[in-house]
């Protein structure tokens, strides 16, 4: 069993491993950058640092997520943090087809429901190109 963070924006429910969640804040502070890359919303000062913001999985940005992955920090804007749920390895469907950006590494189908599986290393990589 594994914890996921589940979050909702205006295109459909999602959820990241709990173990990649930093923290969740309220989504202020954040500053725009003058001709940002796609999906990038801005930077955030955390901690006496520089974060870049993403905002790749939909509109809505009342809320945002500070992620760390491969010692590197970053916040993605999302909506609503509806919780943390346990979800079995079993559970999680393949990776979904059409996607343009492999931002989705798995689905969840629970109570007529589909939960995305963000792909955190994927939303890293958007920091690189």
């Amino acid at each position: 069993m594994t914890k996921f963070v589940a979050f909702r924006t205006d295109a459909g429910e999602f959820c990241v491993p709990a173990a990649r969640v930093a923290s969740v804040r309220v989504a202020t502070g954040v500053v725009s950058l003058p001709s940002p890359q796609p999906h990038v919303a801005g930077l955030l000062q955390l901690d006496g640092s520089a974060v870049t913001v993403l905002a790749p999985l939909g509109g809505g940005a009342d809320h945002l997520l500070v992620l760390e992955t491969g010692g590197r920090r970053f916040g993605i804007l999302v909506g609503e943090v509806t919780g943390v749920v346990d979800f079995e390895d079993a559970e999680i469907g393949p990776v979904p087809a059409g996607q343009l950006e492999r931002l989705i590494s798995g689905v969840i189908a629970t109570g007529g429901r589909l939960t995305m599986l963000a792909d955190v290393d994927a939303l890293i990589r958007m920091l690189d190109q």
